[in-house]
């Protein structure tokens, strides 16, 4: 459940010490006091910090309009070649060797979802967790819900963040 690809497109930008955002323009570049020079230089900079990335970095989802936008967003932030985007139904996501980390942002009906029952995608996913990835770190962003329980894993909220407004926990395994 990539959707958009921020997470792996993000986990990508870590890996291979990018900084976000490197190659796009921003609003304060429009700053009177803005110096064009100075941001080359860090922009420079940051180059030479970029390392070659051996992680496999992984996104899938079976909506292929969310893969088609997760792969033209990986090719903006430069990591097209950093990443894996498939399409997959989540109960078909297997896990791999060495173990790593799963993230995932599932709907919780505030946008997307609104309305349903998730309690199944929940209970699926936390099968997902556990029966595919069992020796991976696994985390979920989501509200602090009953749908946390239904992932049926020992989760603990780590942090408390603000996801395009809408009040979210990280939970992990």
């Amino acid at each position: 459940m990539c959707g958009s690809g921020t997470f792996v497109i993000e986990a990508a930008l870590m890996a291979a010490n990018l900084p976000p955002g490197g190659g796009r323009n921003f609003a304060f570049m429009d700053w009177p006091g803005f110096r064009p020079g100075l941001w080359q230089v860090l922009l420079a900079e940051a180059d030479k910090q970029k390392r070659e990335v051996s992680a496999m970095i992984r996104g899938s989802d079976r909506d292929p309009a969310a893969l088609e936008a997760a792969r033209r967003n990986a090719w903006r932030a430069g990591v097209e070649n950093f990443v894996v985007l498939e399409q997959r139904d989540l109960a078909d996501v297997q896990g791999g060797e060495p173990p790593g980390v799963i993230l995932c942002n599932p709907p919780y009906g505030e946008r997307l979802g609104k309305g349903e029952d998730l309690t199944p995608l929940y209970r699926t996913l936390g099968a997902v967790y556990r029966d595919r990835f069992p020796q991976w770190r696994k985390a979920v962003l989501c509200p602090p819900s009953p749908l946390v329980d239904a992932l049926g894993l020992s989760m603990k909220a780590d942090m408390e963040l603000s996801n395009g407004g809408i009040a979210v926990s990280l939970f992990r395994a």
